[in-house]
């Protein structure tokens, strides 16, 4: 190209300027004037023309589907959590279930067995009691270890695989310091009720837990009570390291421990006194977390958080709070109002939907709050 610009007239440097044309990378189409094709004109002109709204994902419409909504009842608390979480988030996973290609998530895996080592284990203690004491813990953990291995070998794990050695050692971890934990509690309450059913199915301990506009079906992890029997705390288990406050449980969206305690009282006439996430793979402060009523002896002696201490009136409120949020995003869910509405008004880091969702990730805040409309947000 040199040496053709050297040939023109009247000189190497007006000749370059005269025939060589650039933009910058913030013009992204020719100036219509200089478009060197119709197709570059069109989008010449396309580009100046006035702006087409975007149709982007939003409530659903066809009378079919909402009807098809409309029926789900029972739900699940985890299912109005994933809701609250993004309801369109919750409409990919939950209605357009797109098929995997990789295998279950480890954390999935690990979580099952480890939910039903737990309730074999205090369905049929080795010891004394129904929960560990000093004397007795060694028994404890060799009979959670001959049941670890039993269900590793019924879920198909290879034994010899360094991967599954690797998951068992982190479950057993897991469980051993629950273990030890308890051993220490001098707490009067017992675990009565494990992996507690509520639905409609045949098995069920009891029926749905009727909250007048919704049902809801579930399955208690656990429930210790008082000797009485008059009292009880609801627990759950989470595998990783996740577990919230008392004063969190709104702006996170959880649920499961309102709706549960309210079932508690409900459906088996057993009045809740707390509701705990156990945190099972924390090992710098495996303190359960959520709520307990203050002033009660089978709660007093707990290793808790002093904030999740709550006067009886506030564990009350906690429960009704829980309760209105459950209805009204029920409503929503049976209603079809699908939209780009993550908690928080902020996509999880962790969330891949973007491309299907086209909520544009990297907006600034006033924009963000329009988008995802500000409320809360690893869906």
């Amino acid at each position: 190209m040199d040496d053709v610009i050297d040939l023109l007239a009247p000189g190497h440097g007006e000749a370059e300027e005269k025939l060589v044309r650039s933009r910058g990378l913030d013009r992204v189409v020719f100036e219509p004037s200089e478009a060197p094709s119709a197709r570059e004109l069109q989008r010449s002109l396309a580009a100046r023309g006035p702006r087409l709204a975007e149709d982007l994902p939003g409530p659903l419409a066809d009378r079919a589907v909402l009807a098809e909504l409309g029926r789900r009842d029972p739900i699940g608390p985890g299912t109005i959590e994933k809701w609250i979480e993004c309801p369109y988030r919750w409409f990919v996973d939950h209605e357009l279930s797109p098929q995997r290609l990789e295998p279950e998530p480890e954390y999935l895996t690990a979580g099952s067995i480890v939910h039903d080592v737990l309730e074999h284990l205090y369905r049929d203690p080795p010891g004394d009691d129904g929960i560990p004491r000093p004397g007795d813990l060694d028994r404890w953990r060799e009979r959670a270890a001959a049941l670890l291995a039993a269900e590793c070998e019924r879920r198909g794990l290879v034994p010899g695989r360094p991967q599954t050695r690797i998951l068992a050692a982190r479950m057993r971890a897991q469980i051993d310091r629950l273990l030890d934990r308890e051993a220490r509690s001098e707490t009067e309450l017992r675990p009565a009720l494990l992996e507690a059913s509520f639905s409609e199915a045949e098995d069920s301990l009891q029926p749905p837990l009727d909250l007048g506009e919704v049902r809801i079906h579930g399955q208690i992890d656990r429930v210790d009570v008082t000797p009485d029997w008059r009292f009880g705390v609801v627990y759950d288990y989470k595998t990783g390291s996740g577990a919230w406050a008392a004063a969190k449980l709104g702006d996170e969206g959880k649920l499961q421990l309102q709706l549960y305690a309210r079932a508690l009282r409900d459906l088996w006439g057993i009045e809740p006194i707390g509701g705990l996430y156990y945190p099972l793979g924390r090992r710098d402060d495996p303190r359960p977390r959520g709520f307990v009523a203050s002033g009660v002896e089978a709660t007093e002696v707990l290793d808790l958080v002093r904030s999740d201490r709550l006067e009886h009136e506030n564990v009350q409120y906690t429960l009704d709070a829980g309760v209105s949020r459950a209805r009204e995003k029920a409503a929503a869910m049976r209603a079809g109002e699908i939209d780009r509405d993550p908690n928080g008004g902020r996509c999880p880091r962790w969330c891949r939907y973007q491309p299907i969702c086209r909520l544009e990730r990297s907006i600034g805040v006033e924009e963000a709050a329009g988008n995802g409309d500000a409320g809360n947000g690893e869906g």
